[in-house]
């Protein structure tokens, strides 16, 4: 899944090797009607300085994106690829998120990093963290439905977690450029506090 909204995107799938991967970042149309992506975060690693240019098409389910000279697992590859589009729903809470800060009682997981985009109804995470025993990078996808007083329900389309379904969760916008969700987890509370990107 790719999502576009507010001038950044984000995507996120498996790889060839059933590894998640994941890219985000700021994108910009320019006069000659290619897209520039800037990537903030590849992988799951934060990046700087690398810029793609994208030849963007309208198509009759959504649009075609082509990528030229991509450098992908040490080999450069052109990249051709067709999107559908599912939504031009929007909400408040759509933009391009990085965790703040995360509230669970006694939590097992150390480092957790998680990078979120929500945008057109549907939402995309990305998520890495580590255990006393383990690593762990994650993504899932998903539609979005705001309800009333800040009830949000995620349904999950796909992940790299067996078993993802998603979520019932409330959402708070702080102010236009933070925001929290909190949900259950085991029977534990779960909040996530955010940053737009």
């Amino acid at each position: 899944m790719k999502i576009y909204s507010g001038g950044r995107y984000m995507f996120a799938a498996l790889d060839n090797d059933g590894v998640a991967n994941m890219g985000c970042g700021e994108a910009r149309w320019n006069d000659d009607g290619t897209m520039t992506e800037m990537p903030m975060y590849q992988g799951g690693m934060a990046v700087n300085d690398i810029s793609y240019s994208l030849a963007m098409a309208e198509s009759e389910a959504g649009f075609s994106q082509s990528i030229t000279g991509l450098v992908w697992n040490e080999d450069t590859v052109d990249l051709n690829e067709e999107w559908k589009l599912l939504s031009t729903v929007t909400s408040p809470y759509d933009g391009l998120w990085t965790l703040e800060a995360r509230e669970v009682e006694n939590d097992a997981i150390h480092d957790f990093h998680e990078v979120k985009m929500i945008g057109g109804g549907h939402f995309i995470w990305y998520h890495t963290y580590s255990t006393d025993t383990s690593s762990h990078a994650d993504f899932g996808y998903g539609t979005f439905e705001v309800g009333e007083g800040g009830a949000v329900v995620e349904t999950g389309m796909h992940s790299s977690l067996e078993g993802f379904t998603g979520a019932s969760l409330t959402f708070q916008l702080v102010d236009d450029n933070t925001m929290e969700q909190t949900y259950m987890q085991d029977s534990v509370a779960v909040t996530q506090r955010y940053t737009r990107l």
